[in-house]
């Protein structure tokens, strides 16, 4: 007796759409729900089922929002502001030594923090910036009520003071007895303006100040080279214009850099690579005039001022390609200036062999052109610490003294050899720090440039045995095979 045929028809009434769940975020951001219903449900006889496949659907875009929601603007700003990270954090930019376990915490609490903030969606991305800027605290900064003025803020506030009551003075002609005292109310009114007026010092941080000092010191000079242009040295009355003005300009110069520290929340790195440039390019702008034997003193102001303005947008320019630290900046203007007294030494050995040419005055400018751009090059990725930044400089004119001590013992007299040796040791004082330094910022981990670590996912989809367990007595044609997702899946990523 032949066998009973089997019967691969599918009755009408008991016919059921396979269902296929899918869990990427991908795909549930980018489908809309109705898109999305009518892929799950197209056809179903079962009322039952029908009600729960909708359940579920709703459920599984509840629990997506839930998710989007574990990573919040609030929750990363409360991550960033944690007290432990943050007291470690400002340690390491005051430049003291971290030990093992703070630099491995700080490296490993960032890269959370930067995980964190990559999960955060653009919506919360820019609910943060607004938070940010709210709290006044962002990298690189301490918070206003922990500021405490160091002696390095009095210092300059009192001797600022002091040169701008001399100035005043000299415009005044005044006599000893009123110099002595517009010398003193100045650099007292200067010590007493953070208690007169508190408002002005509302969020201030260190880079703040530092910004401060340094937009006075060279506004200064720039306003010192508006007043040899507007006028002329070899006059008698030339200083009554030269010292107001510098004064003037230290005053404004100050102002703008401390405002626009406060509103753009510029780093150290990027305030003392501009004040670097401030100071580098009118160097080379006073060069040119001596290469080409000008004797007034227009020109020569002219170039102070354009060089220090063209400076700072060139520092400015610079900072923005690269994220340079305070030390990166120290170790940058250590060698500029090491290599530019190599230059000069070029310059005395042609002054020595009687051979003076006005164009070899751009040498030592030049030189400290080079330096600049060959230390920038050598620090990316090093990201040195104040401490390590400030040292350099302190080891290579240490070194530089050590050389000239022993030269003077040795009663060298050559002019060339009396300057090139020293700046020849501080050169390799300041290379062997720098290499140092930068095996061991990578070998504790200062910069985060690692590739991310693997990792390992494990979802659970308890729909499928529902489904699986709907689907009883349902036969399939052996050319569409039913599709079940499985009860789990695992990933690795990396």
């Amino acid at each position: 007796m032949p066998g009973r045929i089997p019967d691969y028809s599918i009755p009408e009434k008991k016919a059921h759409t396979v269902i296929w769940f899918c869990f990427d975020r991908k795909f549930l951001d980018n489908c809309k729900p109705d898109t999305f219903l009518k892929i799950m449900t197209l056809t179903y006889t079962s009322l039952r089922l029908h009600v729960a496949a909708l359940l579920f659907t709703f459920c599984c875009f509840g629990l997506d929002a839930v998710a989007q929601n574990l990573y919040t603007a609030k929750g990363y700003q409360e991550e960033f502001l944690k007290p432990n990270y943050q007291s470690i954090k400002q340690k390491k930019e005051k430049g003291d030594s971290l030990s093992a376990d703070e630099a491995s915490y700080l490296t490993d609490y960032e890269n959370y923090l930067t995980n964190y903030f990559q999960r955060l969606s653009e919506a919360e991305k820019a609910k943060y910036a607004v938070l940010k800027e709210q709290s006044g605290k962002n990298a690189g900064e301490s918070p206003a009520e922990n500021y405490v003025w160091r002696n390095r803020d009095r210092w300059s506030n009192a001797s600022f003071g002091v040169f701008y009551g001399a100035s005043i003075a000299s415009t005044l002609n005044a006599d000893a007895s009123l110099t002595g005292g517009l010398v003193l109310l100045g650099g007292g009114a200067m010590l007493l303006g953070p208690a007169i007026n508190p408002k002005r010092y509302k969020g201030i941080t260190y880079t703040a100040m530092n910004a401060l000092n340094k937009g006075r010191l060279l506004g200064l000079a720039l306003g010192a080279g508006l007043g040899l242009t507007l006028t002329n040295a070899q006059e008698n009355q030339g200083a009554k214009f030269i010292f107001p003005l510098a004064s003037a300009g230290s005053i404004a110069l100050g102002e703008i850099a401390f405002h626009q520290q406060k509103k753009r929340k510029l780093t150290d790195g990027q305030v003392g690579l501009m004040g670097h440039y401030g100071w580098l390019t009118p160097f080379a702008g006073i060069s040119v005039c001596g290469a080409l034997n000008i004797n007034s003193s227009r020109p020569y102001g002219a170039a102070i001022l354009a060089g220090g303005i063209a400076g700072i947008c060139i520092g400015n320019k610079v900072s923005q390609h690269y994220d340079y630290t305070n030390g990166d900046v120290d170790a940058i203007t250590s060698l500029s200036v090491i290599t530019g007294g190599l230059g000069l030494s070029a310059v005395v050995l042609a002054f020595e062999n009687e051979n003076p040419n006005p164009r070899l005055v751009l040498v030592p400018s030049a030189a400290a052109i080079l330096g600049t751009v060959f230390a920038q090059k050598q620090v990316k990725g090093i990201k040195l610490t104040d401490r390590q930044g400030s040292t350099m400089i302190l080891a290579s004119s240490g070194a530089a003294l050590v050389s000239l001590g022993v030269m003077a013992s040795a009663k060298v007299s050559s002019p060339t050899l009396l300057v090139g040796i020293p700046s020849l040791g501080a050169l390799l004082a300041q290379q062997l720090l720098l290499s140092s330094y930068r095996k061991a910022n990578q070998t504790i981990g200062h910069h985060n440039n690692r590739p991310p670590a693997a990792r390992f996912s494990f979802t659970i989809n308890p729909e499928s045995y529902f489904f699986r367990n709907s689907q009883t007595g349902f036969s399939a044609l052996p050319s569409q095979p039913q599709i079940i997702n499985p009860l789990f899946k695992m990933g690795l990523s990396f």
